[in-house]
Order: structure tokens, then C-alpha cells, then sequence
């Protein structure tokens, strides 16, 4: 099931794609800090996998007052690693980002940020910074441990592999990246359709 909003003719720069299960609590504060960036460039391919909770009403009222905002709607619950095969399949922007429902962008110059990045550099991956928050001081440091970019340029799958799965130098997690969209959706065709919630970050990006 697909509610598409009357989009503007421009093709955005950015796709901001964000998965969604039963994520009332958070969604929210995810969408205000989408919708709010200074930069107008994007659009928001939402993914409703199957929810039961109040998330629809939140995704409707966000949608009604952004035109840049599509919710695609799973019937059933299919898993995290299709809700965001889909968005993958659904993304128009030249480059896009992963944004879980229950993480949010910290300033209204993220997405600015990006783009500017990817201008630039016009890499396929650039991974970010990020910040952990509602969680003790011990789980913090261990996931910031693990999360840290990886602050080098690497060139050729082989270097890319080893680096991540190999040799553990940086993680393997889809969030904190941009991709060249053109690249997910060539790695999306070999996603099998398969139930996962755990682990498709590490399927997805190897």
C-alpha cells in the first residue's frame, strides 16, 4: 500500500529513509528533526512495516504537512532488512541515508552537512559521527567503541571488506553513513526476501 504526496518536479538530492515497527514513542522526535533542516533538498521515504501501534497517525499528520514525505505500508510485518529494501527500491535521490525510527538528527544542519560532503567528495560511502543516548555510561562507551568512524579513505571492495569485516577497524552498521543510491539499489537486487531483524545491517552492507 503506497500514499505518495504530491512531490515537486525537482529530483532531491537526498533520500532520508526511515523503517518503521510499532515506534510511537520516538517517531516524533525522528520526524520534527527531518522536517525541521535548514536544507529543503531530500525527501522522506517512510516504510510502516506492519505497525499496531499509533505510529500510523503520526506518519499521516507528518505527511499531510510536508510534501517531500512518502509512507509506503507493508500489509504484514516483514522484517527490518525488507522494510528497508523497500525504501531502498522507493529512493529517488542521487544519495541516501538510513535513519531509524527511533534515532533522530541532533541539529537542523545535518542534512546541509551531508550534502555539502557529498558535493564535494562525491564518494560512494561517507560515514559520520554519532552520539548514543538513553543508555547507561558502560553501554555508551561500548557502542561509541564500536560505532566510531572509521576516519581514512579507502578505495576498491577488497580494502573496503577487510577493513570493516576483517579487521574490525570500523562497523559494519547501516545508520551514520550516506551511499550513493545508485549502489544500494544494485546490492538490494541480491537481498533475498527473507524475515530478518537481526544481523541485516551487516547482510545489507557486506
Amino acid at each position: 500500500i503506497l500514499k505518495q504526496s504530491e512531490l515537486s518536479d525537482r529530483n532531491p538530492f537526498l533520500s532520508i529513509l526511515i523503517p518503521v515497527f510499532n515506534d510511537e514513542p520516538y517517531l516524533n522526535q525522528c520526524l520534527e528533526s527531518v522536517l525541521t533542516q535548514d536544507e529543503e533538498n531530500f525527501e522522506v521515504i517512510l516504510v510502516d512495516d506492519g505497525s499496531t501501534d499509533g505510529s500510523g497517525r503520526i506518519e499521516e499528520h507528518y505527511a499531510s504537512l510536508d510534501n517531500r514525505m512518502t509512507i509506503i505500508r507493508h500489509d504484514t510485518n516483514k522484517g527490518s532488512l525488507l522494510a528497508r529494501k523497500t525504501a531502498i527500491q522507493a529512493a529517488s535521490g542521487e544519495y541516501c541515508i538510513f535513519l531509524d525510527a527511533d534515532d533522530y538528527l541532533p541539529d537542523t544542519h545535518v542534512v546541509r552537512t551531508i550534502l555539502n560532503l557529498c558535493r564535494s567528495h562525491k564518494e560512494d560511502i561517507i560515514q559520520f559521527n554519532f552520539d548514543v543516548v538513553m543508555a547507561n555510561s558502560t553501554e555508551k562507551d561500548f557502542l561509541l567503541g564500536w560505532f566510531k568512524p572509521y576516519a581514512h579513505r579507502l578505495t576498491g571492495p577488497g580494502k573496503i571488506l577487510n577493513n570493516c569485516f576483517v579487521e574490525h577497524k570500523y562497523a559494519w552498521n547501516l545508520c551514520g553513513k550516506c551511499y550513493r543510491t545508485s549502489v544500494c539499489k544494485q546490492a538490494m537486487k541480491y537481498v533475498e526476501e527473507v524475515y530478518c531483524i537481526m544481523g541485516e545491517d551487516a547482510y545489507c552492507y557486506f
